[in-house]
């Protein structure tokens, strides 16, 4: 191994090194630390290292309450079926009244803790419907798939079906989309004997029956690859495209069929053989005619076919030429039938995304390209939305949250015309796509279209506009407002007022600038804040069937937390419909140490202390107000009987601070930049990173017992940054990061010694490092010390060394294979190791040991995360991959597979 001389400028001159091991060494049989359960959120947690003890200490979080993870379902007589969650019960079934009485468990699906309902759903998909005045509704456990009915009483509601359901086979892991038709109900689903196949049900346990087997399935067919077209309606069948045979071979030519299904029966129309794999999508149906998109084989552009119902021929309408720059194909906007023609989209993907609206007369001459407009946003390409109204044919574009364009066709390219185009040329991406997740980003009532934009005048803010059939070629500018939430007609609202929300107001409109009245501040909005980013659409609304106009909406009350709240057309009558949830709310909670008798944490960006009594928990005032915890990495560092940490301004300047006896002492302010915090035997080092090109970063050492800070390194001529270090008792460890030379070259990381005579030596000149160098690269037991870095040429393989002192050499050592995502934690006389090849299994490697020896080799799909080392004790998480969003259960062991125990089922360590 090269040995030489680093010429990075070090400044220490008498520094007195001791050995540190990272384990931690407790005064106390208990201990606290921050964890994070599924059904209580993080809360400060305590141990024993017994199951029983395992317990919640404290919740520090007294309001608000936790959420209660509202979600609709839909309305079935005069009741709100809904979603929520409570601990004991999980997520299940609810219903309303519109009254906070009549708001209550309407069945525990899965009885006790376990949830009978998906604990998240998509937003606004179809996975809820209503029948013969009954609502049919999925709900999911671990290994089953549920197909359940309801009337709004618990005695009539009902399990239909149930089929199987598992996440490791990835079989019925979504709830099924419903496709009504008449009074039949049709879905795709997997019953494990026909594989994914359209069934029907009339809401009925008898009339809820496979369609047909209409893909067969070898015996060693590979669930995973298994995909279905949308069925389209034609108001009287469902027609749908399916491969006859299905294929674990992508290239492998199969037959597909065209089928049409109603109530009592189907039918194959025509079959299409020896045609390559996903090469159909379905496009639309009427009482005429199905269309579908083919890719062409030869050139892989779409071809548009049509079958034609009554006289049972399927003929081709037209292949479509090559984009002049990029691929052309199918989007996932709906087409429409309109006036005897057919509008479809088509995408080209290149630098820019176009979308390209084409009308068919389903002839060839008659198809034509009638626009082709860029994506206004590239990053999300939100496709366009086309409607009738007043006897036209519009579509909108949008640019992933708002409508920015409307736009009016007649079928013709000169009659293809831009009515209403905002840009926002500040558009940043992120929070989640709230309109175009919606059905449709308007609302029509009495003839009047209401919907919003973009406001040119400042991005938080939006313009909501109306059009009427009067002025079908003329939207009139509303106002401006602040994140309009539409709400939609209640069912029994016959009026023609539409309600929104807006900023803090509540407001409703007539669709003329004089009906468009503010009606006073929204309880359900007293703590909205502007925001770039809308959130108007990502709540789902659930109209109420009463006699007042009504609807619910999950919101955040300071007290209640995000529950469902109750709106009606008077606004003094908003309110949270009911607590369902009381639990207290998650802790912003973490850095969790112990001083002697004395447990101190981070609460809200603030340090708090308790003795071993919830009683005792009190905030440290003396910290100034206006300095919070930092966040950066190692910003919190436990030395003896000392808490050294940073605080942070809102101007983003560091103070590093000492906790000694109960006594806050500020030691030293930084400059604007950054500053980690690294253990020492003589009291805590301090990294300063400035900004980019102002300055030099340095590493300074505070001596406890000398009360001074003592230079240690600074930045060298190379400009190479300070990645990580490890104090030991030869001297101080250190990592570079690597540096683009003046010619173009890349430096290496280094690993480097600074002795204790001062001297800087290269252990190491050349190595990659695993993933978070900071806390994964240096590892200290009471007498050796650890290097983990990638094998040479080997990036997807670990590889751990241990350093001769007596040579000062890098030696490998015999480990288990460690690939990607292996992990270590270092013990007083030895390292755990975590090997995931080919599975998890746990390993012990002592100091005096040449080779690990084997604690457990965990099962498949069994994940392992190593937590903290405590009184020379692992803890560790494992979860079960084998289960939708499955718990972390907590474990401990020793060195040996005898002190292996679990601790709890729903708990997860956070590391401190």
């Amino acid at each position: 191994m090269l040995l030489r001389f680093l010429y990075l400028t070090s400044l220490a001159l008498s520094l007195s090194y001791a050995p540190l091991s990272m384990a931690e060494a407790l005064l106390t049989s208990i201990q606290l630390f921050a964890g994070k359960s599924q059904t209580l959120g993080t809360q400060l947690w305590q141990t024993d290292n017994t199951p029983e003890q395992t317990k919640v200490f404290s919740y520090l979080s007294k309001t608000p309450n936790a959420d209660s993870n509202f979600y609709p379902l839909g309305s079935v007589g005069n009741y709100g079926i809904f979603a929520a969650f409570t601990p004991e019960a999980g997520q299940e079934l609810w219903r309303t009244d519109g009254s906070a009485a009549g708001t209550q468990l309407l069945k525990d699906l899965a009885p006790g803790q376990a949830s009978g309902l998906a604990k998240m759903r998509e937003l606004y998909t179809q996975t809820s419907i209503n029948l013969k005045d009954r609502l049919l509704f999925w709900g999911q456990t671990a290994d089953q798939l549920t197909l359940y009915s309801t009337d709004g009483s618990s005695e009539n509601t009902q399990a239909l079906a149930q089929f199987p359901r598992s996440s490791d086979q990835s079989l019925n892991i979504a709830s099924p989309v419903f496709y009504g038709l008449s009074n039949t109900a049709f879905f795709w689903v997997n019953d494990g004997i026909h594989g994914l196949e359209l069934w029907k049900t009339d809401g009925s346990a008898a009339g809820t029956q496979l369609v047909v087997d209409a893909s067969k399935e070898a015996n060693d067919y590979n669930s995973l690859l298994a995909y279905v077209l949308e069925p389209l309606n034609n108001q009287s069948k469902l027609f749908f495209i399916a491969a006859d045979q299905r294929s674990n071979s992508p290239e492998e030519k199969i037959d597909y069929s065209l089928w049409q299904v109603d109530g009592n029966n189907s039918e194959r129309l025509t079959r299409f053989p020896k045609q390559t794999a996903l090469s159909f999508t379905t496009v639309a149906a009427n009482e005429n005619k199905v269309i579908w998109v083919k890719t062409n084989d030869t050139d892989q552009q779409p071809e548009l076919w049509q079958f034609d119902l009554k006289t049972k021929q399927a003929s081709l309408i037209l292949h479509l030429p090559a984009a002049e720059q990029g691929a052309r194909s199918i989007n996932a906007s709906k087409a429409v039938f309109f006036k005897g023609k057919l509008y479809v989209w088509f995408s080209v993907l290149g630098e820019q995304t176009l979308e390209e609206l084409c009308v068919t007369d389903f002839t060839a001459k008659g198809t034509e390209r009638l626009v082709s407009l860029p994506n206004p946003n590239n990053e999300y390409q939100a496709p366009p939305l086309l409607f009738s109204f007043a006897k036209r044919l519009y579509f909108m574009q949008s640019d992933g949250i708002r409508p920015s364009a409307l736009w009016l066709t007649d079928s013709t390219v000169a009659g293809t015309k831009n009515i209403l185009s905002m840009k926002d040329g500040q558009y940043a991406g992120g929070a989640g796509d709230s309109w175009p997740a919606r059905p449709t980003p308007y609302v029509l009532r009495a003839d009047k279209l209401i919907f919003p934009t973009f406001s040119p005048k400042d991005r938080n803010r939006s313009q909501l506009w109306s059009l009427t059939p009067e002025q079908p070629e003329k939207p009139l500018l509303l106002g401006e407002f602040d994140d309009p939430q539409l709400l939609p007609p209640a069912p029994n609202d016959q009026g023609s007022l539409v309600y929104f929300l807006s900023g803090k107001q509540r407001w409703h409109t007539d669709g003329t600038v004089a009906g468009t009245k503010a009606l006073g501040n929204d309880p359900i909005r007293a703590y909205w804040e502007p925001t770039p980013w809308p959130s108007g659409g990502l709540s789902e609304t659930l109209p109420l069937a009463s006699k007042q106009t009504g609807w619910i909406l999950a919101e955040t009350d300071l007290q209640a937390g995000k529950e469902p709240w109750l709106l009606s057309s008077e606004i003094s009558q908003s309110k949270v419909l009911k607590d369902i949830n009381t639990t207290p709310a998650s802790a912003d909670l973490r850095q969790v140490q112990p001083l002697g008798s004395t447990w101190y944490f981070v609460l809200n960006s603030r340090l708090w202390a308790t003795e071993l009594d919830p009683n005792t928990t009190r905030e440290l005032t003396a910290l100034p107000k206006e300095e919070h915890i930092s966040f950066n990495a190692q910003s919190l560092i436990k030395f003896k009987d000392t808490l050294y940490f940073l605080t942070e301004t809102a101007e983003k300047i560091n103070s590093l601070w000492q906790l000694k006896d109960g006594q806050l002492q500020r030691l030293r302010t930084f400059p604007t930049g950054y500053s980690w915090l690294f253990p020492s035997n003589q009291g805590v080092y301090a990294a300063y990173f400035p900004p980019e090109t102002t300055g030099a970063w340095t590493l300074d050492l505070w001596q406890a017992e000398t009360k001074k800070f003592l230079p240690v390194l600074k930045e060298a001529e190379d400009k190479r940054r300070l990645a990580t270090l490890l104090e030991t008792e030869q001297g101080l460890l250190y990592v570079l990061e690597p540096k683009l030379t003046l010619n173009g070259a890349r430096t290496a990381y280094s690993l480097n010694l600074q002795t204790k005579e001062g001297t800087s030596l290269v252990l190491n000149d050349s190595f990659e490092p695993v993933p978070n160098v900071l806390n994964n690269t240096l590892f200290a037991t009471a007498n050796t010390t650890y290097l983990l870095t990638q094998k040479e040429n080997d990036p997807l393989n670990y590889q751990l060394s241990r350093i001769d002192w007596a040579t000062k050499q890098v030696m490998e050592v015999d480990t288990p294979a460690l690939p990607q995502q292996s992990s270590l934690l270092a013990a007083s006389k030895g390292l755990f190791i975590l090997s995931q090849a080919p599975q998890a299994s746990l390993w012990w490697l002592a100091d005096e040991d040449k080779a690990a020896h084997l604690i457990k080799t965990f099962a498949a799909k069994e994940y392992i995360d190593l937590v903290k080392v405590v009184d020379e004790k692992l803890y560790f998480q494992l979860m079960r991959l084998t289960q939708d969003d499955p718990s972390r259960e907590l474990w401990i062991t020793d060195s040996t597979s005898a002190g292996m125990q679990k601790l709890a089922d729903d708990i997860e360590m956070l590391r401190d």
